[in-house]
């Protein structure tokens, strides 16, 4: 598999948390090798924690304004 594929493939795998802890090492050695992947993947990996923040706090929102409607 092209090492870019793989890359996208184990990012994935990490973000909904399905990978294994040997695909996880081979993420991890894959972006140590290649710094140009690895600031891709670091670049996915603040998105991603942003969204999730995101989505917490709209959630969070959604149920306040449910209870003062109720």
């Amino acid at each position: 598999m092209d090492p870019e594929d793989e890359m996208w493939k184990r990012l994935a795998d990490k973000l909904a948390s399905e990978a294994t802890e040997d695909e996880l090492r081979e993420l991890d050695e894959l972006l140590r090798r290649n710094p140009g992947m690895r600031d891709r993947a670091n670049q996915v990996f603040e998105w991603w924690q942003t969204a999730q923040g995101q989505k917490q706090y709209d959630e969070r929102l959604f149920e306040k304004i449910l209870e003062r409607i109720s």
